[in-house]
């Protein structure tokens, strides 16, 4: 013979009025939590609060006036595919397919290797650009297909000169990486109306488990996605004084990912990006300001092999002012001369046209450099400067 259980809305006065009341509001599980706690009684379940709401009637009542939640509403927390099915009552796919702006499906397992849905919010990172006062155009070749043969055009401007800044071989997040430095070489660059950058590759370290042969992930104090965090907030305050930005080899760990960490800074601090070699033209005064920028692979530790690497490519260009190359962790420029036609005042003209290697940001005690006892390396960068009448040249 059963024995049957008194319920305790029948044990304690006023708590049928009082659960009348919460469930307008709210629902059986939080209705049934608030009579616990008021009646001190653990007998207040949803189980309880369901029969009584049955036996008065009330339960067809309080389903409809119930509101469904919204899919962002239900998918807060990890649902079953059935559950989702029954609540809106249509297939899973159809309700999946509408998922509001501003949020991401996450398709997982449960313990009993069943799917699960979650909708999360948007990881959203924004940072104030300020407005640029150049324009800038991608070439295209007779097919329609980009080119990395950039103008940008500057206004008529009262400056005495343009200086062009490359910034290289940060390597944020190694040991050795010298970030004080680059932070107060950027917050020159942002009080100055008059001067500008390029980003010549290598701002990370981007070690990862396979990079050299796992070793240089251990040779890091900051983790890849962290570096790319902290260098986009370093660098956007001067995001609109960038003209172009090109990755360099650690960059490159991130291909095997599909991925370059400089390619998504450069999307959101929308700054102009290659991954290949950069042939520009800075437009000012009505001159023309040209550009070759590389960062560079080649593996010498002589001055003479550096700068012949650095200059190679003025072997199958034609006359560019300024050929840039990083990647070595050395400061060095030179000038040559070329002899190039000037065909509308008919003679002949000595042009200068400078190869530069770029500093770095990277110290030397600490690194893979000090323990292959390679010669230290010069830090910090160089300027191109050109000039409102034309003239162009080198200040390291």
């Amino acid at each position: 013979m059963g024995v049957s259980r008194i319920s305790p809305f029948e044990l304690h006065e006023g708590s049928e009025e009082m659960m009348r009341q919460l469930i307008e509001e709210n629902s059986q599980y939080v209705t049934a939590r608030i009579l616990c706690e008021q009646y001190d009684e653990p007998q207040f379940t949803r189980s309880a609060v369901l029969r009584r709401l049955r036996k008065l009637g009330l339960l067809e009542e309080t389903t409809k006036a119930t509101p469904k939640k919204s899919i962002e509403e239900f998918l807060v927390t990890g649902k079953r595919v059935a559950e989702i099915e029954n609540y809106f009552g249509k297939p899973v796919d159809e309700v999946v397919a509408n998922i509001p702006t501003g949020y991401d499906l996450f398709q997982t397992l449960d313990h009993f290797h069943q799917k699960v849905y979650v909708l999360l919010p948007k990881v959203q990172v924004h940072y104030k650009v300020k407005p640029r006062v150049w324009t800038y155009r991608w070439a295209t070749d007779e097919n329609g297909e980009p080119q990395p043969y950039l103008w940008v055009q500057f206004p008529d401007t009262n400056w005495k000169k343009i200086k062009v800044v490359p910034l290289a071989d940060l390597h944020y997040g190694s040991n050795a990486s010298d970030d004080k430095l680059f932070r107060e070489w950027v917050n020159w660059i942002k009080s100055r109306d008059d001067v500008f950058v390029f980003i010549n590759g290598d701002l990370f370290e981007n070690a990862h488990g396979d990079s050299n042969h796992g070793v240089a992930m251990y040779e890091q104090d900051v983790r890849p996605k962290t570096q790319v965090e902290d260098v986009i907030s370093i660098l956007a305050p001067i995001a609109h004084k960038i003209l172009w930005a090109i990755p360099g080899n650690h960059e490159d760990r991130s291909r095997t990912r599909d991925y370059d960490p400089l390619e998504y800074l450069c999307r959101v601090l929308d700054i102009p990006y290659s991954y290949e070699a950069v042939y520009a033209d800075l437009l000012w005064k009505e001159h023309v300001f040209s550009f070759f920028c590389q960062h560079g692979k080649t593996n010498s530790q002589t001055k003479g092999g550096k700068f012949n690497a650095a200059a190679r490519p003025q072997k199958f260009q034609e006359f560019t002012m300024f050929t840039c190359m990083a990647h070595v962790h050395d400061a060095m420029s030179g000038k040559n001369i070329r002899i190039c036609r000037d065909r509308v005042n008919f003679r002949l003209e000595f042009m200068k046209q400078y190869v530069i290697i770029c500093p770095s940001f990277y110290g030397y005690f600490g690194s893979y450099a000090s323990k292959a006892v390679y010669e230290p390396g010069a830090k910090g960068t160089t300027n191109c400067e050109l000039f409102a009448n034309g003239d162009y040249h080198v200040n390291e």
